[in-house]
């Protein structure tokens, strides 16, 4: 298998940090903003927050499936020539 190019890799890494790394930051913004509502006994404003932390955990979930699935295309199947 050829080398991986230093383009894909680091369109790789940018996807990484454009998609995987906003939903992780939006998830733990969203779930002080579930807290906060929480302490103020909030019951509408948590359950949006619920919602919202929901649909971004799986937006996150489905970034970082691609990214496997691409990663994987990247390296042979064995032996890893990483380590």
């Amino acid at each position: 298998m050829p080398p991986i190019s230093e383009t894909a890799f680091e369109e790789f890494l940018r996807r990484l940090h454009r998609d995987a790394m906003q939903h992780s930051a939006s998830i733990s913004i969203l779930i002080a903003v579930w807290e906060a509502a929480h302490r103020r006994a909030d019951a509408n404003g948590e359950a949006e927050a619920a919602a919202m932390v929901l649909d971004e955990a799986r937006k996150l979930a489905k970034a970082l499936a691609s990214l496997e699935a691409d990663g994987q295309k990247m390296l042979p199947t064995s032996p890893c020539p990483i380590g």
